[in-house]
């Protein structure tokens, strides 16, 4: 392994700890902002939003509630009452921090 390609995989390896660290604070505060969002019957849904780490640099945010997505996404006969994806884009209106 020449000099380049041996800096190059340092820097990529620091480069998808920081990515990863960042996108595990992001996804925590979605978690915690979907919460405040969510609406709330009997708070099962809202004590059921958590996050994963899927992969480095890969989280995902959501609920195992079976009716989750249709609260997020609404039917034909409901209308959305979006909480994760609202939770997300207040984060990055306010710059991601």
């Amino acid at each position: 392994m020449g000099i380049n390609s041996e800096f190059e995989s340092k820097l990529n390896a620091f480069t998808k700890t920081q990515v990863d660290a960042y996108l595990d604070k992001i996804s925590t505060q979605a978690v915690s902002e979907a919460k405040l969002l969510s609406p709330v019957k009997t708070g099962n849904l809202r004590e059921s939003i958590h996050k994963i780490k899927v992969a480095i640099g890969e989280y995902m945010v959501g609920s195992p509630a079976n009716y989750a997505a249709f609260v997020e996404l609404g039917t034909r006969k409901m209308a959305p009452r979006s909480y994760i994806r609202l939770a997300i884009r207040n984060i990055f209106s306010r710059g991601g921090k």
